[in-house]
């Protein structure tokens, strides 16, 4: 399972560098993480590791914004 998940984050890096899609490759991951929090999935319920670090992940990109943008305005 290694293996996967260093090609995962390889792909995910990579397509974060070249950024060559429509939409911006990071607002798609905040969107996609965004989602799956408040998704609910009736086998497992609303409450799942997945489900809170992609909430914390979320949480944290908002609180940094906003920090820039109140410390840039």
């Amino acid at each position: 399972m290694e293996g996967i998940r260093k090609i995962a984050k390889a792909v995910i890096l990579d397509e974060l560098e070249e950024n060559v899609h429509p939409e911006k490759v990071e607002d798609v991951i905040f969107w996609a993480l965004d989602h799956y929090w408040q998704s609910t999935d009736p086998e497992h319920g609303k409450h799942t590791w997945g489900r809170t670090i992609a909430r914390y992940i979320v949480d944290r990109i908002k609180e940094e914004e906003l920090a820039y943008q109140e410390k840039n305005n």
